[in-house]
């Protein structure tokens, strides 16, 4: 199967005036997933949105794009259908892989991000 992760857009702001002190900082994660379309049999589009505003209110993030798979209908439709009560496997790639843009752009404007663990993402500044 071959798979193709595009960020479309990128944004992070963070509040100059909001010092966190010594306070922990949380990032609570909303990913959405807009929209899957079925291209053909051996293709889809997975369209999606990931954001954050931390926990004080110092900083936000929104990353959006697409993933784009590509395969045999087997595997195609094993990656975007859900596993039972878990959502496709495939919403985890896109879950790991903003979280690793989103610990990009919270370098670039300075606030402290967690080490992208998938269960907790909190920080002691």
């Amino acid at each position: 199967m071959k798979t193709i992760l595009s960020f479309n857009a990128l944004q992070a702001e963070k509040d100059a005036n909001r010092g966190m002190g010594t306070r922990r900082l949380e990032y609570p994660m909303d990913l959405i997933i807009k929209e899957v379309k079925r291209l053909d049999d051996a293709r889809a589009v997975v369209s999606f949105t990931l954001s954050s505003a931390t926990n004080p209110e110092v900083a936000s993030f929104s990353i959006s794009g697409e993933l784009s798979i590509e395969g045999s209908v087997d595997e195609v439709s094993a990656a975007i259908s859900p596993e039972g009560r878990e959502p496709p496997s495939i919403w985890k790639s896109i879950y790991q892989e903003s979280v690793n843009v989103m610990m990009i752009l919270a370098k670039v404007i300075e606030v402290p991000f967690p080490t992208p663990n998938i269960g907790g993402l909190t920080v002691d500044s």
